[in-house]
């Protein structure tokens, strides 16, 4: 929000229930500041708690054919015992987004963190704090110790090729996502990390420094110069 963050939590603050809803417009302009941005992902929460009042009047199937096109989604959550959960449900559906029905509204927090991480797990990028765990027993990490590897804060889902050796892996998402893997050709060797070295998944540049071990091994470890 920049510099009107606070300009519009307190114009969120003011927002007083009743009424309906009209959701064209909104979602109109919402698709228009996404569909200019860079961002890998684009989704977008949708919140309700009653009757669509424009529902017969505006063009819905344009709107989400839209969305498609730019590659945004929906996300609609919906509030309350009023009909709309159908209409909300196929907005969803139809730009490739979620629908959940909240009944409890203290518990819409919890709902709308949850999809996001799906969202992002889907996307092929994980941004939360990750344990690495070891993969195998291979060369690649000896003299290495736990304090020396690197933070994990965020990495991109990969897949490790048949007879690469996954060195350290992340299990958040049920599987073995490699975030270190090594691979040998020949003479050659590739090394392969899928998170930061000192950026904001790596937690900056002092935990870099830290792991300056870790990054010397995996250099020299990739030098044909040397076997092991």
């Amino acid at each position: 929000m920049g510099d009107g963050g606070r300009k519009t939590i307190d114009l969120i603050r003011r927002i007083e229930p009743g009424g309906g809803a009209n959701a064209g417009a909104p979602l109109e302009e919402a698709l228009r500041l996404l569909g200019e941005s860079k961002c890998r992902v684009k989704r977008v929460i949708l919140i309700t708690g009653g009757n669509t009042k424009d529902l017969t009047r505006y063009d819905y199937r344009g709107l989400v054919r839209g969305y498609v096109r730019a590659g945004v989604s929906i996300s609609a959550f919906w509030l309350g015992r009023e009909h709309g959960g159908d209409f909300l449900r196929a907005l969803a559906a139809g730009t490739g987004g979620g629908y959940c029905r909240v009944e409890d509204p203290s518990t819409l927090p919890l709902f709308v963190l949850q999809d996001a991480r799906k969202t992002m797990m889907e996307s092929g990028l994980i941004s939360e704090t990750v344990v690495p765990k070891p993969g195998g027993k291979g060369a690649i990490l000896e003299g290495i110790g736990r304090g020396e590897i690197p933070e994990v804060n965020g990495y991109i889902v990969m897949s490790a090729k048949p007879g690469a050796e996954i060195a350290l892996y992340s299990d958040v998402r049920g599987d073995r996502d490699p975030l270190l893997a090594a691979w040998r050709r020949g003479r050659g060797k590739t090394v392969a990390w899928t998170s930061d070295a000192e950026g904001a998944w790596a937690g900056g540049a002092a935990p870099a420094t830290r792991s300056a071990a870790f990054w010397l091994r995996l250099v020299r470890w990739a030098s044909r110069e040397r076997p092991s």
